[in-house]
């Protein structure tokens, strides 16, 4: 609680907010230059905004809800690997390990994280 004494409760409303409505951006982003129709036609894609310990701060409202689970323990998984010090701006992380990520619900092998630092 110590690390939100300094935000009233407007100003976190209005941080929220925009949070979500970038996350919601990048939701719309991906749905609109996808060429899979998993991603067109079933939606089947999340989008979330993580910390920079894999905890989830915002995801997008019509994300996939078992996306909202598997994010975090995906972001971990390669920051366990790939610590932030060595990260380069423009650098993107992609995985398929299913195997580093079994016990994780909703977890396959099509499964193609993407995550820019």
């Amino acid at each position: 609680m110590t690390r939100l004494a300094g935000f009233d409760p407007i100003s976190l409303e209005i941080m929220w907010s925009r949070l979500i409505g970038i996350a919601d951006d990048m939701w719309t982003t991906v749905l609109r230059t996808a060429v899979s129709t998993i991603i067109g036609a079933a939606q089947d894609v999340g989008c979330e905004i993580l910390d920079a310990d894999g905890g989830s701060v915002a995801h997008a409202s019509r994300s996939m809800p078992v996306f909202n689970l598997v994010m975090p323990t995906v972001t971990r998984a390669v920051l366990a690997r790939h610590p932030v010090a060595t990260m380069r701006p423009g650098d993107v992380f992609i995985t398929n390990r299913p195997l580093a990520l079994r016990g994780t619900p909703g977890r396959h092998r099509r499964d193609h994280p993407y995550l820019p630092p």
